[in-house]
């Protein structure tokens, strides 16, 4: 069974709960109130995607916002597709934090069985190899349909590095160790972080908004990779850092690249009565809300010990999660 068809036996286990609750009566023919909201019961359950809502602000002022504001053929179409890497990324942590959160809630359920854990675990890492994999295709293709367009010569350097990066991901059974996988994606970043809107061959008109997603694509890939890394770190004593550190890093930089962005919509959106900061409130929010005391790394670095405690590692050879990347768990 997959993790997704376990949500989903989860979510017609958690509605009809919910129902009984809602329609418990009373002796004297009343309806009960339900101690906690159905929503709040579910999420318990079910975990939820935390990192949605910051996809869903991303791709409003990305894509429908930023990338509009320009003609395709000065950036426009190169900022969409920049767009669409940056959203896998974010997906690809979005996947172990949902499977942390949802174990988070079996375990206050009295859930004790190892397997299930190792299942949900293990299911979370093939779907983060999914998303890298996706991200390293569409952004080679970025990257090759410039190429031939005016396009300087770093991008040659980083399409070579792309390359490496999609042969394997081509190929997993040759992933059997995870840093032949961390290694060339290092090399790759180093690539990405030697380009700019110059040497793809984007008109001036567009340049400063496509570096502003670039650097998001690369930053966001650097701390992918990071995560990557400390997935297969035997020697970490400290699985806290290892698995959320590159989270909470990956939702910085993209809250560090609000004023750049900004600056850039302000620029190019002409419209009456357009404000760039009120335009970022929500993703700002969702950033913020995510990082502070009460947010999701708070809430998911609680649930780490419980289950080392219950699986063993969860960083190293014997993690569930490096399971579902390589296939070194037989």
């Amino acid at each position: 069974m997959t993790f997704k068809a376990f949500r989903s036996i989860a979510l017609a286990f958690g509605l009809a709960t919910a129902v009984g609750l809602a329609g418990c009566s009373s002796g004297e023919g009343e309806s009960q109130p339900v101690a906690e909201p159905v929503e709040d019961n579910l999420e318990l359950l079910l975990g939820g995607e935390p990192l949605d809502q910051v996809q869903i602000a991303l791709n409003q002022l990305l894509n429908e916002l930023l990338a509009t504001s320009l003609p395709e053929e000065a950036g426009g179409r190169v900022v969409s597709e920049l767009t669409a890497v940056v959203l896998q990324l974010v997906e690809a942590p979005d996947e172990l934090l949902e499977a942390l959160i949802m174990s988070g809630g079996l375990l206050a359920e009295g859930e004790t069985t190892p397997a299930v854990y190792q299942m949900i675990l293990s299911d979370a890492g093939s779907e983060i190899l999914v998303h890298v994999q996706t991200a390293a295709f569409d952004l080679l293709a970025v990257l090759l349909g410039l190429a031939g367009n005016g396009a300087g010569e770093p991008v040659t350097g980083a399409i070579t590095q792309l390359l490496a990066v999609t042969d394997l991901l081509n190929d997993p059974t040759a992933i059997t160790d995870l840093s032949t996988l961390v290694d060339p994606l290092n090399n790759a970043v180093q690539a990405l972080g030697l380009l700019d809107a110059v040497d793809l061959g984007v008109p001036e008109a567009g340049q400063q908004a496509v570096d502003t997603v670039l650097d998001m694509v690369t930053g966001s890939l650097g701390r992918v990779t990071e995560l990557l890394a400390g997935l297969g770190d035997d020697e970490s004593g400290a699985p806290v850092d290892v698995l959320l550190g590159p989270i909470q890093g990956l939702l910085d930089g993209l809250l560090g690249s609000v004023p750049s962005l900004q600056t850039v919509l302000a620029q190019l959106v002409d419209r009456t009565g357009f404000d760039p900061v009120t335009a970022t409130l929500g993703l700002v929010g969702q950033l913020s809300s995510l990082l502070d005391a009460n947010g999701v790394i708070d809430r998911v670095t609680a649930l780490i010990s419980p289950l080392v405690a219950l699986l063993g590692p969860l960083t190293g050879r014997l993690s569930p999660v490096l399971c579902g990347l390589l296939r070194v768990c037989g």
